[in-house]
């Protein structure tokens, strides 16, 4: 079956792809950077049979504490199937 699945920074959508039924597992990476006005988001996907996408957005969520980030996932159809986030690491730099 296939599925859907999205990567949030706060409530701006960083990633957010449809994976076919062959598709086992998924891969990514984000990056965002800081400015007055909100941060610059990077993020690439790729799958064993997903083709490899690279995007940029805008987001002008708060970078206050809290900011969410978060990874959310569906089947396409009713299904007994399910993904599973397998790991995730966030790395931050602090401010200078």
């Amino acid at each position: 079956m296939g599925f859907e699945f999205e990567a949030l920074w706060g409530s701006t959508v960083a990633v957010d792809r449809i994976a076919p039924a062959l598709e086992a597992m998924v891969a990514g990476k984000a990056e965002s950077a800081l400015y007055a006005g909100g941060a610059q988001l990077r993020a690439e996907t790729w799958g064993s049979t997903l083709t490899y996408a690279a995007g940029i957005a805008n987001a002008t969520d708060s970078v206050v504490p809290p900011l969410k980030v978060d990874f959310q996932a569906k089947m396409l159809q009713t299904t007994s199937e399910t993904v599973t986030l397998r790991n995730f690491t966030v790395v931050r730099y602090p401010a200078q």
